[in-house]
C-alpha cells in the first residue's frame, strides 16, 4: 500500500495471522522526522497475537517495533482504547521505504493499526470517508 505523505497522520487498519504480511511503501524528497507507532484495540487484548514491524530504507532495516512493551492509549476522535509500542520518531532522510507488519505470536488473526506522520491535515473531500470509518473501527470491522 502507498503512503503519500508520511509527514500527514495516517492510521491503517489491518488484520494477520502468523506468516502474513501487509506491505507499505513511502517516498520522501526531503529529511522528515516520522512519528511511528502499532496499536492494538483494547477490545482485542485477550488475542495473544501480536503484530511487529520492520522499517527498511534503501540500505536495509532501519527500525522495528513490535509489542513486548506496551502503553495505554484512548483515542478521543473514535472514542476507543488501545494498546500502543512506546513513541519512537524516525529521523528520514531523502528516499524510498518499506514497512513490513507481520503477526509475531499466536495462531489466530489479530487486527492491528499501523500509524505513520503527525500532521492533522484532512481535505474536505477526505471528511465523508473519516465518518465512514469511524463506524467501522468502532464495529470492528477491519
Amino acid at each position: 500500500m502507498l503512503v503519500p505523505d508520511a509527514g500527514k497522520s495516517w492510521a491503517y487498519y489491518g488484520g494477520l495471522r502468523r506468516g502474513q504480511h501487509d506491505t507499505f511503501v513511502f517516498t520522501l524528497a526531503q529529511p522528515l522526522d516520522v512519528p511511528w507507532q502499532l496499536l492494538v484495540d483494547r477490545r482485542d487484548t485477550a488475542n495473544p497475537a501480536r503484530p511487529q514491524a520492520v522499517l527498511s530504507g534503501e540500505r536495509g532495516p532501519i527500525a522495528r517495533l513490535d509489542m513486548h512493551r506496551n502503553e495505554g492509549f484512548y483515542e478521543p476522535f473514535s472514542r476507543l482504547s488501545y494498546i500502543e509500542t512506546p513513541d519512537l520518531t524516525l529521523h528520514l532522510r531523502p528516499g524510498s521505504y518499506v514497512v513490513d507488519v507481520s503477526m509475531g505470536s499466536g495462531d489466530e488473526r489479530q487486527r492491528y493499526v499501523m500509524a505513520i506522520g503527525s500532521a492533522e491535515r484532512f481535505g474536505f473531500g477526505e471528511v465523508p470517508y473519516v465518518f465512514g470509518a469511524i463506524g467501522r473501527i468502532r464495529g470492528q470491522r477491519y
